[in-house]
């Protein structure tokens, strides 16, 4: 879950334990960095980063979506993806086009 502030995810702990229906991470906009997301990183056939070829998040939550999905690159198939994930010095996590996931 996302909220804004600490005390709105401490609020919404305290409710799932009062209501004794589970459990669930917490995303702190405040907390998270902004930017860790905005530069530009060199990459096997230069793919881009699964945060810029996404449907492009409100602004508001491009730190949270970054987070979730990291400098995870994209790629056509899965021998582009193969290629990208181990063709160079450092490996990359790559998801396919198809939801295929080299990690």
């Amino acid at each position: 879950m996302v909220v804004d502030t600490v005390s709105q995810g401490q609020a919404s702990i305290n409710f799932l334990r009062s209501q004794n229906v589970g459990r669930t991470s917490f995303m702190v906009l405040k907390e998270l960095s902004t930017n860790r997301f905005r530069g530009r990183v060199q990459t096997p056939e230069k793919r881009r980063s699964a945060c810029s070829t996404s449907s492009n998040p409100d602004s508001k939550f491009a730190p949270v979506f970054y987070k979730a999905v990291g400098n995870t690159r994209t790629a056509d198939d899965l021998e582009q993806a193969d290629r990208i994930a181990f063709g160079g010095t450092k490996g990359w996590r790559v998801v396919t086009l198809a939801g295929q996931l080299i990690n």
